[in-house]
């Protein structure tokens, strides 16, 4: 089998997750993405939400291969879309795009984190848990100390969080993805 990526939904803004792929697949050798939304946790996503954030993710990666990036706007209807300035590195992105396939997302309750979490690795990756990348890069703190924990238990120790060494821009997001930051930016 080959390495999978597990990356936990807490957040709506895509970007985070977007650098922690690109960082993954370009680094650690990753053939699959699998997104993960815990139920019943502390998270700034409810489970309405999830759906629409994993489209962004898949959608701002689209436009990033094309050499755009969509600005998050307050109203949703309404697309802002800008060319990007840096785009000496954005090949990631369609390699990325022909390299991975939209495998949906895993619900698990929180309740019930190590099984069912436990079930999530074993469909995907089957006994081979060196195969597992664990991604906590949007986690809240709770959420994190439990979901870290679970995976030592479980025997999963390929564990990481992909951090900027500056505060994004907020009037520049582009500047804080994954193409546009030298190495010793992250």
């Amino acid at each position: 089998m080959s390495k999978t990526l597990f990356v936990f939904l807490f957040s709506s803004n895509p970007d985070p997750y977007i650098n922690a792929i690109c960082y993954a697949f370009e680094k650690l050798n990753i053939k699959k993405v699998k997104l993960i939304h815990i139920k019943g946790t502390k998270t700034a996503l409810n489970d309405q939400e999830v759906m629409p954030i994993k489209n962004k993710i898949w959608n701002q990666i689209e436009r990033l291969a094309a050499g755009e990036y969509i600005k998050s706007s307050a109203n949703p209807e309404k697309l802002d879309i800008v060319k990007l300035t840096h785009i000496k590195k954005i090949d990631i992105y369609n390699r990325i795009l022909s390299n991975f396939l939209d495998d949906g997302i895993a619900d698990i309750n929180y309740e019930y984190l190590k099984e069912e979490l436990n079930q999530v690795f074993k469909t995907h990756v089957g006994t081979n848990l060196e195969d597992c990348i664990v991604d906590l890069t949007s986690v809240a703190k709770v959420p994190t100390i439990d979901v870290f924990s679970t995976c030592l238990a479980l025997g999963i120790d390929n564990i990481y969080v992909f951090e900027l060494a500056d505060a994004p821009d907020r009037n520049n997001p582009e500047a804080s993805l994954y193409h546009a930051l030298e190495a010793t930016k992250y």
